[in-house]
């Protein structure tokens, strides 16, 4: 059932909200779980959250709570004119809502392109989004160069990478990140990188810290409070829960909590200052 998103109570007068993709240059390395800790901890330290999934396998919505969505969810925002507003759901968490992706959302790699100025689509539709609503806006991202990342990345003010402590991963991370502008110039946005998370994390292993080293021999600026790999991450996922309501005393909440002020304080706080732009 869609949420009345218009009937929310009136905040004030408060910043357009802050839109961040979460993005990673291959499948497998927990972006989409990241995204689902990073948005329950934000909803649960008093930020109204709205989750975006633009990935069909639909992940997201299932780490949340929502693991079959129903028509209509982003596909039909995207191609059939449906509001945004009319496909969000409410997920587990209390302050934490969902744009679902359902599986027709795969169509769209074919549909869109065929439209002009499709690369703003998602953008435009999450323009729509009453300020109430939400105050920060997270986009999980499919990995790779096609329509949706294009969408995801164009409809960004901030932009998060998501990696793994594993040295092809991090000899990789020029090229994603040179890629990821690619892409938003394609798409014509202008977010700003907000950081790199390093995920599942072991510093018990010479490799891993191997990779730490040299992960901050190059982007010592710019790398976020990392998350430790927990058998609990999968569990939370099962249950549908983000790990901060699944698990609320363990250390992998302490680390999302790190998380989710770092990312606050580098994307909502007013002129807050920011690592300068990497070259």
């Amino acid at each position: 059932m869609s949420v009345d998103v218009y009937g929310a109570p009136d905040y004030g007068p408060i910043m357009p909200a802050v839109r961040i993709t979460i993005a990673a240059h291959k499948g497998g390395v927990g972006k989409s779980a990241t995204t689902a800790a990073l948005a329950g901890a934000l909803a649960l330290t008093g930020h109204r959250v709205l989750a975006v999934d633009t990935d069909p396998q639909g992940a997201l919505g299932a780490l949340l709570g929502v693991p079959s969505p129903q028509p209509p969810g982003l596909y039909e925002v995207l191609t059939g004119g449906v509001p945004a507003t009319a496909a969000v759901v409410r997920s587990s968490t209390p302050g934490l809502l969902l744009l679902p992706a359902t599986r027709d959302l795969a169509a769209a790699d074919l549909e869109l392109p065929r439209r002009a100025g499709w690369r703003r689509a998602l953008a435009a539709a999450l323009a729509t989004i009453p300020a109430g609503a939400a105050d920060v806006i997270l986009i999980d991202s499919p990995p790779g160069l096609g329509v949706l990342p294009v969408l995801a990345l164009g409809a960004a003010t901030h932009v998060a990478v998501v990696t793994e402590l594993e040295h092809l991963s991090i000899r990789a991370l020029p090229d994603a990140l040179d890629t990821v502008r690619q892409v938003v110039t394609t798409a014509g946005g202008s977010p700003r990188l907000l950081g790199i998370v390093p995920n599942s994390v072991d510093l018990r292993t010479l490799h891993q810290r191997d990779a730490y080293g040299r992960l901050r021999e190059l982007y010592e600026p710019w790398i976020l409070p990392g998350l430790p790999a927990r058998v609990s991450v999968k569990e939370a996922g099962l249950a549908g829960l983000p790990i901060s309501l699944y698990d609320p005393h363990g250390d992998i909440t302490v680390a999302v909590t790190a998380l989710a002020q770092e990312v606050a304080r580098r994307a909502l706080v007013p002129d807050a200052p920011t690592p300068a732009q990497h070259e």
